[in-house]
C-alpha cells in the first residue's frame, strides 16, 4: 500500500510549476523580485511509474472498491500530468467518497488546488495527508509550497526542513526553501539552498531545473 502511495505522489511532485508570481516578494527595498526566466515551465523531474493494483480482482466488494480506487488514482495522476485539473479534482473527490482516509487522494487534491490557485484549501488537504501518513515527506513539501504562494515564508520553512530531514536529496524542497529565505532577507542561506538545489537537479538529470535555480540565485541582491 505504501509503495503505491509514494510512487504516485513522487510522480506528481515532479510536475510542480515555477510561476513568476512566486518570486514577487521582499528581497529588496522596493519589495519586488521578478524573475523573468521563471516563465518557463520545468519538465517533470520524475516520470510516472506504473502503479500496481493493491489487490487482485475477485468477487468481494472490498476488493472491487480497492481496484476502483487504484484505477481512479492512476487516472488522476494522468490527468495531472496533462494539466486537466478540474478532472483530477473530480477524481479525487470520487476516491474520497470510497475511502475517506486515502493518503494519495488528499495529496493529489492538495496539489490540484495549488494549481488552481486555492492555496489555503490545498494546505487543508496536505494536513489531512500528514494526519494519515506523517512519515511521508511529500505533503510537508506541498504545504510549504502552498505557504510560499500565500507569502507565509516563515511558516513554510518548517515544512521544507521536515521534507529535507526525511528526503535529504529532495531538490524541490531546497529550491523553495531558498525562495522563502530570500523573501525573509536571509540572503546567504537562500543562495546556499539554491546552489544545493541546482546541484541536485543536475545530479538527478534535470539540467533545465538546475539552470532555473542558478538564474534565480543570480537575481538575489547581495546583502
Amino acid at each position: 500500500m505504501k509503495s503505491l502511495k509514494l510512487a504516485a505522489v513522487i510522480a506528481v511532485v515532479g510536475t510542480i510549476l515555477f510561476t513568476p508570481q512566486t518570486f514577487a516578494g521582499s528581497l529588496s527595498d522596493s519589495n519586488v523580485l521578478l524573475v523573468t526566466q521563471a516563465n518557463t515551465k520545468l519538465k517533470p523531474q520524475l516520470k510516472l511509474p506504473k502503479i500496481q493494483p493493491l489487490s487482485q480482482l475477485n468477487s468481494s466488494p472490498k476488493a472491487r472498491n480497492a481496484n476502483n480506487v487504484d484505477a481512479l488514482l492512476t487516472q488522476i495522476s494522468r490527468d495531472l500530468e496533462k494539466g486537466d485539473f478540474p478532472k483530477a479534482l473530480e477524481g479525487c473527490n470520487t476516491v474520497l467518497k470510497i475511502d475517506a482516509n486515502n493518503f494519495a487522494a488528499y495529496f493529489f487534491r492538495g496539489f490540484t488546488y495549488t494549481q488552481l490557485g486555492e492555496y489555503q484549501t490545498a494546505i487543508e488537504d496536505f494536513e489531512q495527508a500528514i494526519r494519515i501518513d506523517p512519515s511521508s515527506a511529500y505533503p510537508y513539501f506541498g504545504r510549504g509550497f502552498a505557504r510560499v504562494q500565500l507569502e507565509k515564508y516563515r511558516d513554510s520553512l518548517a515544512d521544507f526542513e521536515q521534507t529535507i530531514k526525511m528526503e535529504p536529496e529532495f531538490a524541490h524542497a531546497y529550491f523553495w526553501r531558498g525562495i522563502a529565505k530570500a523573501n525573509l532577507a536571509q540572503t546567504d542561506e537562500a543562495k546556499s539552498d539554491l546552489q544545493k538545489a541546482a546541484e541536485l537537479y543536475q545530479k538527478q538529470g534535470n539540467p533545465e531545473a538546475a539552470e532555473q535555480a542558478l538564474n534565480v540565485l543570480k537575481e538575489i541582491p547581495t546583502a
